[in-house]
């Protein structure tokens, strides 16, 4: 079952309006719409202008990070909350990465969006420019010697994940395969794209 649903999977993720990534949740039934473990400062606020308006301010630390140049950059923290979770862990979930057209992540400590152009974060509200995948990047272009170029990349960030069936190795990317086919229209050979054979066939494990 699982063989022959993967690859629709691509169909899933690149015509969903947005896709929710719950990074803050180690597993699929985990809850994420909430602050683990944060401390929150309440403030009582009245307006001055318009009395009737009143209520409490909420103020909790976010983490930063900053550049080389000791400059705040708000973007890395999204990078270390995806970097760190569980879901950049799982084999099965790299896809959803890739061809997702815009995604909606869910951290511990800020909710961000993220598409092809840019990620904008609930923490500010500055846009930051978001370097897509080569394959998102160049499969509407149809460029098909750069995605393959690509695809040597794709598959060391696929195999660096992990897989709870050592059997679900080539269905967990299926989709994405379907996807580079349809751009380049190659013939795919068990990870391998026949143009590119013998360049494909250099590789060595991992010390």
């Amino acid at each position: 079952m699982v063989a022959d649903k993967a690859p629709l999977m691509g169909n899933v993720y690149e015509g969903a309006l947005v896709t929710i990534i719950p990074i803050a949740a180690n597993t699929f039934d985990e809850r994420f719409l909430r602050r683990s473990h944060e401390t929150v400062v309440e403030i009582p606020f009245r307006s001055t202008v318009q009395p009737e308006i009143h209520g409490t301010l909420t103020l909790r630390h976010v983490p930063r990070a900053l550049d080389t140049d000791g400059r705040d950059i708000l973007s890395g923290v999204q990078d270390l909350e995806i970097e760190n979770s569980t879901w950049n862990q799982r084999g099965w979930t790299y896809q959803e990465e890739v061809i997702s057209t815009r995604r909606l992540f869910f951290g511990h400590s800020t909710v961000f969006f993220c598409c092809f152009e840019w990620t904008r974060s609930e923490n500010d509200p500055r846009r930051y420019s978001f370097y897509a995948s080569s394959f998102q990047k160049h499969s509407v272009l149809s460029h098909t010697a750069t995605i393959l170029e690509a695809w040597g990349t794709m598959v060391m960030r696929y195999t660096s994940r992990r897989l709870t069936y050592p059997r679900d190795k080539l269905p967990a990317i299926s989709a994405l395969v379907r996807r580079v086919s349809e751009v380049t229209k190659d013939e795919y050979i068990v990870g391998i794209w026949r143009s590119n054979l013998l360049r494909f066939l250099l590789w060595k494990t991992r010390p």
